[in-house]
């Protein structure tokens, strides 16, 4: 990850390329601000964009016109490899360059596998098969492998408490309503919180696929940036509790259900936590099990 420093003011605006590396094949150029016409920058490097900046900005174009002062981060998806890059960072400041922050520590000795999390679909499908019992070819888990994740999900979280752990967690991972905003938090959340304990579990499930999480990881995307795991899971835990009697039209609330579910969907997406493994390409039986798109997902709730 690298940060690319950058001086605006009202007459000029440079920006630099970034050079991409293997851990993050994306680049940031744009044009200048003149007046009051806005600043564009313009991501390089993949198929898809998705744009992060202050005050709650984003965007999935692959150019973005700007116009004020701000961190400004991009994830680049390439296609070809089914991979995403990033965070590429521009910090765009008035006269003040703000130095780079210390890189994240390094993994411990023993704990060295890179972060493989699954989307929400795959904790879903893992429910919706094992409710049928009979379409092993589209099995992700096993049933005692789904009990024993749902279980440690339940016990980690004091939001969470189910009368049948594994039944309340496939209900939590249904897709809610479009306007759901905190079913669909819960639901990105629980995901989370699935891979975690699969990861700790050192769960193989039935299809081959590896899920490795991290607690340690620390977080690059969103207001969550800086974070380690850890910390993110306990503070939105608590965060869930204290909202569970806000009512369906409170607008504080709604804000912060869509930060928890725009963080948790990247953080199951592996973006913004270091390096990942190859994620495949999903089927479209899959994808229809998680409407949960990048766009929808990103929004914001106005």
């Amino acid at each position: 990850m690298r940060r690319i420093p950058v001086s605006l003011s009202l007459a000029t605006f440079a920006v630099a390329v970034m050079t991409a590396t293997a851990q993050a094949q994306c680049g940031i150029t744009g044009s200048p601000l003149i007046g009051t016409t806005p600043a564009n920058l313009c991501g390089t490097g993949g198929t898809q964009y998705l744009w992060e900046g202050p005050n709650g900005f984003s965007a999935s174009t692959q150019c973005v016109g700007l116009t004020q002062a701000g961190e400004y981060s991009l994830f680049a998806f390439d296609g070809n490899i089914g991979l995403w890059f990033g965070p590429c960072l521009i910090n765009v400041t008035g006269e003040l360059i703000e130095p780079p922050p210390p890189p994240p520590p390094p993994p411990v000795a023993n704990d060295t596998l890179i972060n493989c999390p699954r989307a929400a679909w795959f904790w879903t499908r893992g429910c919706r098969v094992n409710d049928r019992g009979n379409d092993r070819a589209k099995q992700t888990m096993s049933a005692e492998q789904l009990a024993a994740v749902a279980s440690a999900v339940d016990q980690r979280s004091q939001f969470f408490g189910w009368a049948d752990a594994r039944s309340g967690f496939c209900t939590t991972m249904r897709m809610p309503g479009s306007n759901d905003l905190r079913g669909r938090a819960v639901r990105q959340f629980a995901a989370v919180l699935a891979n975690l304990a699969a990861s700790e579990m050192k769960l193989v499930p039935v299809d081959g696929r590896e899920v490795h999480l991290r607690d340690n990881t620390v977080l690059a995307s969103d207001v969550a940036r800086g974070m380690e795991l850890s910390d993110w899971v306990a503070a939105t835990d608590a965060e869930l509790a204290s909202l569970s009697a806000a009512p369906a039209t409170d607008r504080n609330a709604r804000r912060a259900f869509q930060r928890i579910r725009r963080v948790g969907w990247m953080i199951n997406h592996g973006m913004g936590i270091g390096e990942v493994c190859p994620r495949g390409t999903s089927t479209s039986a899959e994808e229809r099990d998680d409407d949960e798109s990048m766009a929808m997902a990103l929004t914001s709730d106005e």
